[in-house]
């Protein structure tokens, strides 16, 4: 039973530690929009795109 609840813990540990990587990588994502010229744009968005499928 301890043991169950351990894993069971771990494991929502680790959900949330990923959600959260995913929401800095939005982010940075979101700023390097911001700060690149629109010609750049659509391969700025592929690449995030790409790094946040991984």
């Amino acid at each position: 039973m301890g043991r169950k609840e351990h894993l069971h813990k771990e494991h929502m540990r680790l959900l949330i530690h990923r959600r959260v990587r995913c929401e800095v990588l939005a982010v940075a994502s979101a700023l390097v929009l911001l700060y690149s010229s629109a010609p750049n744009a659509p391969s700025v968005i592929m690449s995030a795109a790409a790094v946040v499928g991984r």
